[in-house]
């Protein structure tokens, strides 16, 4: 039959798609696969190369359909031995395809091993050939969407894991880490610090850039950091994490070029106020309290205790109100009423006035 009018009108998503190359060296024409052409136009089908007859390997196709000069050629795979480039795999001297988990009748002997979706990573590239011997260096696209996860100019393509070239795999063997670039040194550059794609596709980084695997050695990962540092975080060294009390700046009467922080040191240990019977101080002040007039009260401080004396009638009802305690005083109808006012200071640590 003529190819022409056989397979263009044979394109289903179970199709077998046979078009004619350039790969035998002596200029004849033969049967190479599809795949770049049902990837690109987003079809699950099988592609499958061609037996070779006895009497002419050049021009038997499966179903037999014939391959003339008129067939399209989409690629340079053969049926001959270049297994990885066509992502085929071999059973003798024949191989076979299938694209994702589609497994239909080939051209492969009884028994022959086939390609399942488990055994498929979903790389982009200008051609099958491009993406499957740059794997390492290729954006990734699990969703199979070339639009939305691969560079301008390159389709998804699935790429059996042993035919995908240069596919990252430090020792000890782990995931790689998945990393948005510009391209795939821009992607290891950004490693530490850069934009992650856990889910491995272009979709999760930002327009104009596709999402990369990364060793984890060029990632920065060692062996001693393997075991418990996860695949989309970067590693990092650990760290002893002190807690300690933050004391604030002590100010002084005069002003220091620096406030120095002192240590958090314990108080010494203080009576909140002498009373009159352990050192002749008055009683200490209560707040709303009610005081006479010239009634005594005493206040500790950490170094002392300072005796202050109610005001003179009628303020000394202010005596124990907000705003009049020891030390303070407030503005009542433009008048200063007078506090308690500080007759004396006593030196705690000795005891004396």
């Amino acid at each position: 039959m003529d190819s022409s009018s056989n397979v263009f009108s044979s394109w289903s998503s179970n199709s077998v798609f046979i078009f004619q190359g350039t790969g035998e060296s002596d200029g004849c024409p033969v049967c190479v696969d599809g795949l770049d052409f049902l990837l690109s136009h987003g079809n699950s089908g099988e592609a499958a190369c061609c037996p070779p007859p006895a009497e002419d390997p050049c021009t038997a196709c499966p179903g037999g359909i014939m391959v003339d000069g008129t067939t399209p050629v989409t690629n340079e795979w053969t049926c001959d031995n270049l297994v990885r480039d066509a992502r085929l795999i071999e059973s003798t001297d024949n191989v076979c395809e299938s694209i994702l988990d589609l497994l239909v009748e080939t051209c492969c002997p009884e028994g022959s091993e086939v390609v399942t979706k488990d055994t498929l990573i979903m790389s982009c590239g200008s051609g099958y050939m491009d993406a499957s011997n740059n794997c390492a260096d290729r954006p990734r696209c699990p969703q199979d969407d070339a639009a939305l996860e691969c560079m301008p100019g390159q389709t998804c393509f699935a790429i059996p894991v042993g035919n995908c070239a240069g596919e990252p795999t430090p020792s000890p063997t782990k995931a790689p880490v998945f990393v948005c670039g510009s391209d795939s040194a821009d992607a290891k550059v950004g490693c530490s610090d850069g934009i992650r794609c856990p889910g491995g596709g272009g979709a999760e980084c930002p327009a104009g850039m596709g999402c990369y695997p990364i060793t984890w050695l060029d990632c920065g990962y060692t062996t001693t950091t393997e075991a418990t540092a996860p695949e989309t975080t970067m590693a990092t060294t650990a760290t002893t994490t002190t807690t300690a009390t933050t004391v604030a700046p002590v100010t002084t009467d005069s002003p220091v070029a620096s406030p120095v922080a002192v240590t958090n040191a314990p108080a010494p240990t203080l009576p909140l106020v002498w009373s009159q019977t352990e050192s002749g101080c008055p009683g200490a002040y209560v707040y709303g309290e009610s005081y006479e007039p010239a009634e005594k009260v005493s206040v500790a401080g950490a170094t002392h205790a300072e005796v202050y004396e109610c005001t003179a009638a009628p303020n000394n009802q202010f005596c124990g109100k907000p705003g009049y305690e020891p030390g303070n005083s407030q503005l009542i109808l433009g008048d200063r009423l007078d506090g308690p006012r500080l007759l004396l200071g006593v030196n705690l640590a000795h005891g004396q006035s």
